[in-house]
């Protein structure tokens, strides 16, 4: 597309993670991308040109054939190249921007001939191209040229020396060639005095650019303009220069990003002196093997006067935490510093939180690191890190020790601590009126810490703006050991009970309304909760929260909380009576939970907001509820003892896109009213699994205008009898389904013809049929999606001769334990995407095909082959043995002079249920299974 004009900007793109419970998802720490974060400075605009879109825009001229000489470059010339190309809407004598896909058209020469673009201000470019020409930096060549990116194309070769020319580029303020095929070394000769003489911004990322980083680039007079440079992502190796460092060394840079290479050495001391880098204002150096040390004189007076980002990640580098960039001249600018994933060790520096030290310091991360000790009191003092926003020191494993009582965070927004053995209680002096006043966050996961909550922070003036607690995986000592039932407390040891003496139930506590008004998420997972939930929790205006700690019962507690997770403790009890409307999401999985769900959840004309509710793992029971919130969306209750019939009214649920049910003692029919025209238009999935359900599949589920947007339905383990329906194989019926399970039920028919034409079931991945009393023969499948079909444990006869002509992409096929007959084919016609068949336990005749053998033939695509006696009667013929020279490994057999490419595992026994793998995934749980064992060979007894 033709851009409105030229703005230049240099992009200072910050890799960088993000960890801890957000909205219910953890998210990974290392998820560093080379751009995650960007600070933007605007250097310079050049008048608009015209805002035409070429992408649509077929070029019109003829394929140029004769090559332009750029020393001529003229507006006849550039007219001529614009109109051969079909770019010539774009053209305007005052300047004007190209960004598009190379044309089918362009030829060498037209390439070459680029340059005589006159007025051309910006050229970016994708697809495919050749490599960089030399004669774009003979002097006439794009003399307007101010941007050229060619990144994400197919742009190979090497990086011209030619292009240090003194006459090249001389208006060129952008270079990006990231995430290209560009290889070659980095050309000493671009450092050359004058050469790029108003370059900001150099973008050699994700490129396959080798050697070293050339000494000749920290020149006196070299790229005198670069801001921005960034090599991350290459081949390069060797050393970071201390050349780079001098007095004239690049002495504009203020963004450098270097890493995911084979750079090695050490972090230059020399990088601190106080006559470089200048002007750096943000340093990345990530992934790599850079060892050594963290230099001290990186916290010298004068060294890096203007760094406020500093970003050292997945190196090599020990040692311990510098002192001296705590002191009082150190650093001084510096807002953002965080370093992980290194053997860094030693102690958490007490100097760091000195009054004089990081006095703009917003975020700080040490993460995943080797650091020893208690974390300093000292960091919670009046007066340090006045500036600090974030705090993460989470994945330190050898740190140790209790929370020390930090009392003074004035600006701390996000707290994580986490994945080390830190022990003890939380601090009651965290819940004083001066202590984390801004606190937003607070996240503490994998300690031995005890959850018991200190009296103090339920106050009125304690944590006034925090939005999310997060407490996982919090286990201490007292509840590690384990039993049956999961985490149990061990004999004499106390327990993590919801009500402690010092909890806020206690009368200091109670007196306090409105504690934590903002908050929204509440996360209590995996941490030795134990009692039971109060039955006031969510009375009109009133809403009691346990954990370990916390039980609030009065007037306008929480607010806006919107989100309660409980799950993995080991709560019992009944569940409440009534739940506050503002609730969204509610997980009291895996615990001990008796009680039926409460009719007062949901009463006619309700306004809950619940949305998502997990109570599954408990021991529920009763029958589910007529009425829900209308605004749920997935509701998940399996592995309970609920009773009774599957309730109508779910399917007028207009939101739910997940329904779990499986593992209760449902009985009665499905209900023919879920394939009503308005019932489910939303759902995804529906797990209806070892249900003491009875009668026949309802017909009524094949309309056209049910279950519209359904990809997963499993039946397995039910009572359900009677027949496939030829409605469910209409056209229009299950338009989205991926995957069907009726396996382990009493269907008894055979499997109708139009189940296995090629319109049934247009999206469908796995068909699960196994230990059924289905009979009749095996047909040939024709569904244009179908991938895996599990028919093992059933009454299917005949032979396999319409099995062998299905024309669905099999890739897997699991027949065993049925009564087949007849003789493997020599070419099976269309199953050449299969990788795995078991017809084992089947009367199958004769032996396996010689032609099965051959490399190329049916075998070498097979990663798993079971034929039972097939097998086994062949390698006991004489002749089959000499044929096949059996005396030697199978996986060297040289079979009538061709190499085998590999012969699979051919061995006999059943093919246990359990070794399904999941190989799909969908919104809520798209199962899709594969049948898959470890290759390997036996050699010829």
């Amino acid at each position: 597309m033709i851009t409105e004009g030229y703005c230049g900007h240099v992009l200072w793109p910050f890799a960088a993670y993000v960890a801890g419970f957000r909205h219910g998802r953890l998210l990974n720490r290392e998820a560093l991308g080379i751009a995650l974060f960007s600070w933007v400075v605007t250097v310079g605009c050049q008048a608009p040109a015209p805002n035409v879109d070429l992408q649509n825009i077929v070029p019109k001229g003829p394929a140029l054939t004769s090559r332009y000489d750029p020393t001529t470059a003229n507006a006849s010339c550039e007219l001529h190249l614009l109109n051969a190309l079909g770019w010539q809407q774009a053209y305007n004598p005052s300047g004007y921007s190209i960004s598009t896909t190379t044309p089918a058209n362009l030829t060498a020469e037209s390439w070459q001939s680029l340059g005589c673009l006159y007025s051309l201000t910006s050229l970016a470019l994708t697809g495919s191209m050749p490599s960089l020409p030399d004669a774009w930096a003979t002097n006439s060549s794009f003399p307007a040229l101010q941007s050229l990116t060619l990144s994400a194309s197919g742009l190979a070769g090497s990086l011209p020396d030619s292009w240090g020319a003194l006459t090249a580029f001389q208006n060129l303020k952008v270079l990006n060639l990231s995430f290209t095929q560009v290889s070659g070394t980095l050309p000493a000769s671009w450092a050359q005095p004058e050469v790029f003489p108003k370059l900001l911004e150099l973008d050699l990322s994700a490129t396959n650019i080798h050697g070293t980083l050339p000494d000749e680039w920290g020149n006196p007079g070299a790229f005198a303009s670069l801001s921005s440079l960034r090599l991350i992502g290459t081949l390069l190796s060797g050393i970071l220069p201390p050349s780079w460092a001098g007095n004239a060394s690049l002495p504009s840079l203020t963004a450098l990003e270097l890493g995911l290479s084979n750079l090695s050495g050490i972090l230059p001391m020399e990088w601190g002196s106080p006559i470089a880098f200048q002007r750096i204002q943000a340093l990345s150096i990530i992934n790599c093997s850079i060892s050594g040390s963290l230099p001290s004189a990186w916290g010298s007076a004068g060294a890096f006067p203007s760094l406020s980002t500093i970003l050292l990640y997945g190196l090599s580098v020990s040692g311990t935490l510098p002192t001296s960039w705590a002191g009082t001249k150190a650093l001084p600018s510096l807002k953002w510093l965080t370093i992980g994933s290194s053997p860094i060790t030693g102690p958490v520096p007490v100097e760091w939180g000195s009054i004089a030290a990081f006095q703009k310091l917003e975020q700080l991360s040490i993460c995943d690191t080797d650091i020893t000790g208690r974390l300093p009191a000292t960091w919670g003092h009046a007066g340090a890190f006045p500036a600090l926003s974030s705090l993460d020191l989470a994945g330190n494993p050898l740190l140790n020790g209790s929370l020390p009582s930090w009392g003074n965070f004035p600006s701390l927004t996000n707290l994580e601590l986490g994945g080390c053995p830190l022990t003890g209680i939380l601090p009651p002096t965290w819940g004083s009126p001066t202590a984390f006043q801004q606190l937003q966050s607070l996240s503490i996961h994998d300690t031995a810490i005890s959850a018991a909550m200190p009296a103090s922070w339920g106050s009125q003036t304690a944590f006034p703006q925090l939005l999310e607690l997060s407490l996982i995986n919090n286990w201490p000592v007292s509840c590690q050991q384990t039993s049956d039932d999961g985490p149990a407390v061990a004999r004499g040891q106390p327990t993590q009970s919801l009500y402690p003496e010092d909890s806020l139930l206690n009368s200091s506590a109670r007196q306090h309304e409105g504690a934590w008004p903002q908050l929204q998420n509440l996360i209590l997972y995996n941490t030795c909760l134990r009692g039971s939930i109060p039955p006031s929790w969510g009375a009109p205006g009133i809403i009691a929260l346990p954990s370990s700690m916390l039980r609030l019962v009065q007037p306008g507690a929480f607010p806006q909380l919107i989100m309660l997770i409980m799950s993995q403790n080991q709560l019992t009890g009944s569940l409440p009576s009534t739940l506050p409307t503002y609730i969204e999401v509610l997980d009291t999985s895996h615990n001990q939970l008796t009680s039926s769900i409460p009719a007062g959840w949901a009463t006619p004309n309700s306004t809950l907001e619940l949305q998502q509710l997990y109570l599954f793992n408990n021991r529920l029971s009763g029958s589910l509820p007529s009425i829900w919130p209308s605004q749920l969306q997935l509701l998940q209750v399996n592995s309970n003892s609920f009773v009774g019939t599957l309730p109508d009214a779910l399917g007028t649920l207009q939101q739910l896109q997940a329904v779990a049910l499986g593992n209760n003692a449902f009985n009665g029919d499905l209900p023919a009213a879920w394939g009503a025209t308005d019932a489910f238009p939303r759902l995804l999935y529906l797990d209806c699994n070892r249900l003491g359900i009875t009668g026949d599949l309802p017909s009524a589920w094949g309309s056209p205008s049910a279950f519209q947007r359904l990809e997963n339905l499993f039946l397995f383990g039910t009572n359900i009898s009677g027949s496939l329906p030829d409605s469910w194989a209409a056209s229009g019926a299950f338009l989205r389904l991926k995957e069907l399970q009726l396996s382990s039920t009493f269907l008894q028919c055979s499997i109708p013809a139009s189940w296995s034409s090629a319109n049934a079931f247009p999206w469908l991945q796995a068909l699960h049929i196994a230990d059924t009393n289905i009979s009749g023969s095996v047909p040939a499948f024709h569904n244009t999606n179908l991938s895996v079909v599990e028919m093992d444990d059933s009454l299917f006869s005949g032979d396999l001769s319409a099995f062998w002509n299905s024309t669905a992409p099999l890739v897997a096929a699991s027949l065993s334990g049925n009564s087949i007959s007849g003789y493997l084919p020599d070419h099976p016609a269309t199953l050449d995407q299969l990788t795995f068949l078991n017809l084992d336990q089947n009367p199958l005749q004769g032996t396996v095909p010689l032609s099965w053998l051959h490399s190329g033939e049916f075998l070498s695509h097979i990663t798993f082959l079971n034929v039972g006696e097939v097998w086994r009667r062949s390698v006991a013929l004489n002749s089959w043995r000499q044929t096949l020279c059996l005396e030697v490994d199978l996986y060297d057999a040289d079979v009538t002079g061709q190499q085998l490419l590999q012969i699979p595992e051919l061995v006999g026994g059943a093919v246990r249920k359990s070794q399904l793998t999941k190989i799909d995934a969908g919104p809520v749980a798209d199962v899709c299974w594969v049948l898959h064992r470890p290759c390997g060979c036996i050699p010829a007894a």
